[in-house]
């Protein structure tokens, strides 16, 4: 996240921009906030309260100008009140939340995922698979995704770089 300068310890052979200073005044998004360690929450939590970062082994502080974006499948208040996470750090950000339920609970949303990983895989691996069988659409739709949009998207690309035929079945 911070980046690191030449010599700042064993193997920092030259300056480094983290993912602060690389986002710019984009958008980072930070995948799993839930499993942060509690000293990495309180170097965030510094971060957010200031707007500004330093590089490791840096004095010089630099303005944090991205958006950032946290996601997580924890429950963060269960984990404020086990003391796993920061209230005040949960408290800074959560503000703006929203709730995405999962996979499972959004069926309509299946299809139209399923059908965009396969142009992203089909695109990608150089396949010419044009859509699904009605019977992979009905199991697809039945089933309960335990991991997700991730697993949804394995499963695709597995389809798309197996399947023989002109419609994954």
């Amino acid at each position: 996240l911070f980046g690191h300068t030449r010599g700042s310890f064993t193997g920092a052979l030259r300056d480094h921009s983290g993912y602060f200073e690389t986002a710019g005044n984009g958008t980072l998004f930070l995948d799993e906030i839930g499993e942060l360690p509690k000293e990495q929450q309180r170097q965030l939590l510094r971060v957010l309260q200031t707007m500004r970062f330093a590089r490791v082994g840096d004095t010089k502080e630099r303005p944090l100008t991205a958006r950032l974006v946290f996601a997580t499948n924890r429950k963060l208040m269960s984990e404020i009140l086990d003391e796993s996470f920061r209230s005040d750090l949960y408290f800074r950000f959560a503000g703006h939340t929203i709730e995405l339920p999962p996979l499972r609970a959004r069926q309509g949303d299946i299809k139209l995922l399923a059908h965009y990983f396969l142009e992203k895989y089909r695109s990608q691996y150089g396949r010419s698979i044009d859509g699904f069988t009605d019977e992979a659409v009905t199991l697809l739709s039945q089933y309960s995704f335990p991991g997700n949009v991730r697993e949804l998207e394995g499963y695709i690309s597995s389809a798309v770089l197996l399947e023989q035929t002109q419609k994954i079945r």
